[in-house]
């Protein structure tokens, strides 16, 4: 049996700060199944990308959680870390007077091992404005900031034209180098447990929240006006090890093995995705 994957136009009504407001779900996944993560709805990723190569396609526990992680062994490629990279196979865009919200209950795992970086995000690239430019949303998890604490803290990124073929980092709607912004919040709870984030992007609106337990959203960042991404883009969820290029996230003890029986995994277990189109606040 496949996962349980909903594409449908399902009208909810759901309290956001204390308020019902009317909404529509256009995509869900609770990974229900058996068969890991559905190619109808999902496309795994097979490009390297820091230490290693992605391939290695999320995997339903029987739990009913999807896992998204690093192995030490790659078969594939013997020596090399085995990482995990979902994209869905369709784009999104918020209308005009609407916002979406990406929402994701997660936890990661397997913080003992630094330099692991696991991530929900939305990302898309392509020639414009004289370059090969690239527009990006992220919540990442660097276990390099959350070693079994119960403060950790998660990083929240915009990218919005950023200029591919001349990268700069920390720039804010550069008329050459567009804007790459990244912040380090605190997330006020060990991102060890099962917790909901939200990413939600709008028109000149790009927020981070995470559940509380009384139902309220917390408010951990956001971007604003010019610095919000506005070309269509695919959802991602993945796990990787940057190498020495990011020193925030690396660590030289995360080492490949060509050994299979020393296989060892590390990320986070995914239990639902989905989309919500909602009018935005005013």
């Amino acid at each position: 049996m496949r996962p349980a994957v909903w594409m449908m136009m399902t009208v909810l009504a759901v309290t956001l700060g204390g308020t019902a407001q009317a909404q529509t779900r256009i995509f869900r996944d609770d990974f229900n199944g058996s068969a890991g993560s559905s190619p109808t709805q999902w496309v795994v990723e097979t490009h390297y990308q820091g230490r290693g190569k992605f391939g290695q396609a999320g995997w339903v526990t029987g739990a009913g959680a999807m896992d998204v992680s690093v192995g030490r062994y790659n078969p594939e490629v013997p020596g090399t870390l085995r990482q995990t990279s979902l994209r869905t196979v369709q784009t999104f865009q918020p209308s005009p007077g609407r916002v979406l919200d990406f929402r994701i209950r997660a936890r990661v795992w397997g913080q003992d091992q630094r330099g692991i970086v696991t991530a929900f995000f939305l990302y898309s690239q392509g020639q414009r404005n004289g370059a090969f430019r690239s527009d990006e949303a992220d919540i990442e998890w660097l276990t390099n900031a959350a070693a079994n604490r119960s403060d950790d803290s998660i990083l929240i990124s915009t990218w919005h034209n950023w200029n591919r073929d001349d990268p700069h980092f920390g720039v804010d709607q550069h008329p050459q180098f567009g804007t790459q912004i990244s912040r380090l919040e605190p997330a006020g709870f060990d991102i060890g447990g099962w917790q909901t984030y939200t990413i939600r992007w709008g028109n000149g609106v790009l927020e981070f929240f995470a559940d509380q337990p009384n139902g309220q959203w917390r408010y951990i960042g956001g971007y604003y006006g010019g610095q919000v991404p506005t070309h269509p883009m695919h959802l991602f969820v993945n796990a990787w090890a940057p190498d020495s290029s990011w020193p925030q996230a690396f660590d030289a003890s995360l080492q490949p093995t060509s050994n299979a029986a020393q296989q060892a995994w590390h990320g986070m277990s995914v239990d639902w995705i989905e989309v919500v189109d909602r009018a935005a606040p005013n």
